[in-house]
Order: structure tokens, then sequence, then C-alpha cells
């Protein structure tokens, strides 16, 4: 099952945590002008 959600994905690779980690580095950081918004990290399956 694994295996094919990430066969579904375009970058065709599971998400690591360090892929989240990135995402909250970023939102975090003083240059993120970023207020009210959903970020999806899911390997551009909602594309």
């Amino acid at each position: 099952r694994k295996e094919q959600s990430i066969e579904r994905t375009p970058l065709k690779r599971a998400c690591k945590p360090e892929d989240i980690a990135e995402v909250i580095f970023f939102l975090c950081a003083g240059a993120a002008m970023v207020t009210g918004q959903t970020v999806i990290v899911d390997g551009g399956l909602t594309l």
C-alpha cells in the first residue's frame, strides 16, 4: 500500500521528517511574509 501511494506522487518518494522541517523553518524565518495559508507537503500529489 505504501509503495502504491509513492508511485502516485510526481516525486516518486515518501515524505521524510526533514521535508516537513524545511517547510516549518521557512515559515518561521523572518523573510517569510506568509499569513493565513495552508501549506501542503505531499510530493506534488495535489497539483
